[in-house]
């Protein structure tokens, strides 16, 4: 049933009429004999009123007069309304609606063409309700269909972004007989924003690199990527760490959204000498433990995430290691994960848990503080990405 339903499609054309010299009670027989609730005054071929079931009531009822004396021109009701056959059955409605009629009037022109009652355009109108909500339904159901079938597709391509970054990421590290990395990624959401590499530069030098986009997610996986493009175009021109990240926050400020920043850190290790120059910004410090003395040797100096301000001048600080020293990289996911109580796991004790896992020779120090802080989290989810790098300064 079309929703655009016009008014000639449903009005009565076998209109029932009578002179306004007709007295009530004969037009009370001529309605009772149609079995219609209305008739049509007219005259002269022109309506001039309409006179209803409820006028007669008034009459009888209200007026208390004597239904074979009173014409129906003196009952009937004077101020007619009609609408145009063209007119559509929602207009018909709101108009009797509006004016609290019971009965309309078709006119084409001056021609009477068709009464229509409030029975009649409930009657339709409740059909084209229905039919309204059978086709918004199978709208809705079709909506439904197309949504589940993208929603499917975005996880697919979520799954296969997730794979190609991590491996990205957590691809195999280059080999040294100085230095034996191991390492653990895990993104928060199907991709992430944090990031590490080991990179052979010239000369016998090695750099470890460290990244943590602020957040997690599509923004920050891409900005993640942009970090690497920067990374492996800056690296093989230095081989101190200041003047790379200098240029890397030059470059990334034009395309940082807003609000977003990266923090990291960034090491250049001579093989020769085990002498690390490095430049940290924003990340938490990362951990040297010392094999003499199994204690932590701070690495002071740290600078502002980059991807904030462009005229900031990164510089790096140089700190000796010895055969058998281990460094630990990671980012504040390890930290920072909450636990059922509500209460952060902390630095203080992932760095003693590292220490512990290195006294005991752990095969797998990276998967094991992983398994902590996933244990810690107790069913809560991981609420950020967790990225550690365990460089083992071979003796």
């Amino acid at each position: 049933m079309p929703h655009n339903l016009s008014i000639e499609n449903v009005m009565a054309v076998n209109i029932l009429t009578a002179p306004p010299e007709t007295t009530a009670v004969e037009a009370a027989n001529l309605m009772e004999g149609r079995g219609a609730g209305s008739l049509v005054v007219v005259e002269n071929d022109e309506p001039i009123g309409i006179f209803t079931e409820r006028d007669l009531l008034k009459l009888v009822v209200k007026k208390k007069q004597c239904a074979e004396k009173v014409c129906i021109c003196d009952a009937m009701t004077k101020n007619i309304v009609y609408v145009g056959r063209d007119s559509s059955v929602e207009e018909a409605y709101a108009k009797m609606m509006e004016g609290n009629f019971r009965h309309l009037l078709v006119m084409d022109g001056d021609k009477l063409q068709g009464i229509v009652s409030i029975k009649d355009l409930v009657r339709i109108r409740d059909r084209i309700l229905e039919q309204r909500v059978k086709e918004k339904t199978q709208e809705i159901r079709l909506v439904q269909q197309q949504l589940t079938e993208s929603m499917r597709i975005i996880r697919q391509e979520m799954a296969s972004a997730s794979k190609f970054q991590k491996n990205l990421i957590v691809n195999s590290l280059p080999e040294t007989p100085h230095i034996r990395f191991s390492h653990f990624y895990e993104q928060a959401d199907s991709i992430g924003g944090d990031y590490y590499e080991v990179i052979r530069l010239r000369d016998n030098y090695m750099g470890v690199f460290m990244a943590d986009v602020m957040g997690h997610g599509i923004t920050s996986a891409m900005i993640a990527i942009e970090v690497k493009m920067n990374l492996d175009q800056v690296t093989p021109h230095h081989t101190t760490p200041g003047p790379v990240i200098t240029q890397m926050n030059k470059q990334l400020i034009p395309l940082m959204p807003a609000g977003y920043f990266v923090a990291g850190f960034y090491g250049i290790i001579n093989l020769d000498t085990l002498e690390m120059d490095y430049t940290q910004f924003g990340l938490p410090k990362p951990i040297l433990l010392k094999s003499e003395s199994h204690e932590i040797q701070n690495l002071p100096h740290g600078h502002v995430p980059i991807g904030i301000r462009d005229k900031n001048n990164y510089t790096s600080k140089k700190i000796s290691i010895a055969p058998g020293d281990a460094l630990l990289l990671f980012t504040d996911g390890c930290v920072e994960q909450k636990g059922p109580e509500g209460t952060m796991f902390g630095e203080d004790r992932f760095i003693e848990e590292f220490k512990n896992l290195m006294k005991n020779k752990n095969d797998n120090v990276p998967n094991s503080l992983y398994n902590t802080v996933l244990s810690y989290a107790g069913d809560l989810p991981i609420s950020d990405d967790i990225a550690i790098l365990l460089c083992e300064f071979v003796k």
